[in-house]
């Protein structure tokens, strides 16, 4: 394989691990939506079930903060961390047995985002190495490329029309 077909194939290699990294973090948006939707309305649920009393020990319970602070990062740790507390709260029963029905939502919506968060970090790796791939690939290129014009001039010496054509 010639270096520029090398190059070529790295730069090719490099532009489809990039779209398919930027799907998924469009995928990943996305997801995280639908899970702050799930986790909004399940605070809606516990806002009527409370009487709006954000003192209430049913809503302390599930909210360590405000539900709005919890979902305001994209896919970060601590949201899903508080999400996963809310659902082991939430399976508990007791006083939250009304709300079980929201658990299910929450873990399905959680479980999605983390796949897709796995898949873009695996990306970003593969992004990362082929992004590497390319710039050898490319120096490399470059290396021969500019010794390409010393070595056509001891070839073809006196000749520097023909020379100079090959490089405009």
């Amino acid at each position: 394989m010639t270096r520029r077909a090398a190059l070529v194939a790295k730069d090719a290699a490099w532009r489809e691990v990039q779209l398919d990294r930027m799907a998924t973090t469009g995928e990943v948006g996305f997801l995280d939506e639908e899970l702050d939707a799930a986790y909004m309305d399940l605070a809606r649920a516990v806002m009527v079930q409370v009487g709006g009393r954000r003192d209430d020990a049913v809503y302390r319970g599930l909210f360590a903060e405000a539900p709005s602070a919890t979902v305001k990062p994209v896919a970060s740790e601590g949201q899903a961390r508080a999400v996963r507390r809310v659902i082991a709260t939430l399976r508990g029963g007791g006083v939250y047995a009304a709300l079980a029905g929201h658990a299910d939502a929450l873990d399905a919506r959680l479980t999605a985002l983390d796949a897709a968060v796995a898949r873009r970090d695996a990306l970003l790796t593969a992004e990362a190495a082929a992004g590497h791939e390319r710039a050898l690939a490319l120096e490399e290129a470059r290396r021969v490329f500019n010794r390409v014009r010393p070595q056509l001039e001891l070839l073809l010496e006196g000749r520097s029309g023909l020379i100079g054509s090959f490089f405009a």
